[in-house]
């Protein structure tokens, strides 16, 4: 299946790097144009074990591509997985400006049915309000899931290769089916929750 990365920090690389891994087609989204290039020569802008070489062996499969252009990145995408920064605001909740940008900005660009996914660290019901965003510019049906990581610096490859379960946080049918049949190859305990749950769970 295509899926769609947005934003390219520690968590959007190695998920893109590994989802392309079990021979998906990945697109992976940042505005920023220099780090673009630079994963696309093979480049990886921090250190992470194993992930450099993972990251060469897909790109030269052809199954991994990055890019600035959400229309490239987003259109015929099964999965849109967004892993943008929540950085703490001054008042110590998690500020979910880029989270909201990107789900603005991917809307006029989904399939019908798409699944939008959220990767990144967020609090309990942000994915009402994704939706409400996405739907104020597009009218074309999506659906939405929580996909908390729980992955550690120095070992976020083989984490994410090996988890010790894979949470999704969903409650339609054909989300549930989908991200299932996606993390399926990592022969792991897939636990269903509701996505406050996942959210939750998280933290």
């Amino acid at each position: 299946m295509k899926i769609t990365l947005i934003g390219t920090g520690f968590v959007g690389v190695v998920s893109a790097a590994v989802y392309a891994s079990l021979g998906n087609k990945v697109v992976g989204l940042d505005i920023d144009d220099a780090k673009v290039k630079s994963l696309n020569s093979g480049k990886v802008p921090f250190f992470e074990p194993g992930l450099e070489d993972l990251l060469q062996k897909e790109l030269s499969t052809g199954n991994l591509l990055f890019t600035t252009d959400y229309e490239t990145a987003v259109s015929g995408s099964d999965v849109v997985i967004i892993a943008v920064g929540t950085p703490s605001a001054p008042d110590g909740q998690a500020d979910l400006k880029y989270v909201f940008a990107a789900a603005e900005s991917l809307a006029p660009y989904l399939a019908e049915n798409a699944i939008v996914a959220i990767k990144s660290t967020v609090p309990p019901g942000t994915l009402d309000k994704m939706e409400a965003v996405i739907k104020k510019h597009t009218d074309t049906p999506f659906v939405s899931a929580s996909l908390p990581e729980f992955l550690r610096e120095g070992s976020a490859v083989h984490d994410t290769l090996n988890p010790d379960r894979v949470v999704i946080g969903a409650s339609d049918p054909q989300a549930i089916q989908t991200l299932t049949t996606l993390h399926e190859p990592f022969k792991a305990p897939i636990i269903v929750v509701s996505p406050e749950s996942a959210q939750m769970g998280k933290y």
